[in-house]
């Protein structure tokens, strides 16, 4: 079985608050094995399940935000940076209803 490559998929990059076009490589398991440039998975397209995501965003390590949990608050103090960040990606594309 083939690795998945999903193309042209904008990966948000919180740290830097910038997103841009990049191929995500998915192993047979479903995990995430790397994120490499649209231009070097075409080369190699034979070797991938190609799928192409125009317009859609990705943001690697969100889940984790949501596994490691308990029913209790928690006390979350995020920087202004990383609040404004999340509040510009909320009011975008990413953050509307379909």
């Amino acid at each position: 079985m083939k690795s998945t490559a999903l193309i042209n998929v904008k990966v948000v990059d919180l740290d830097s608050g910038s997103h841009k076009s990049e191929a995500i490589i998915i192993n047979e398991k479903g995990i995430i094995e790397s994120i490499e440039s649209v231009d070097s998975i075409m080369e190699e397209k034979n070797h991938y399940e190609i799928i192409d995501d125009k317009n859609c965003y990705v943001l690697p390590d969100l889940i984790n935000a949501h596994l490691f949990t308990s029913d209790k608050p928690h006390n979350f103090n995020a920087s202004p940076k990383i609040l404004n960040k999340l509040y510009w990606l909320a009011n975008t594309g990413i953050g509307k209803r379909y």
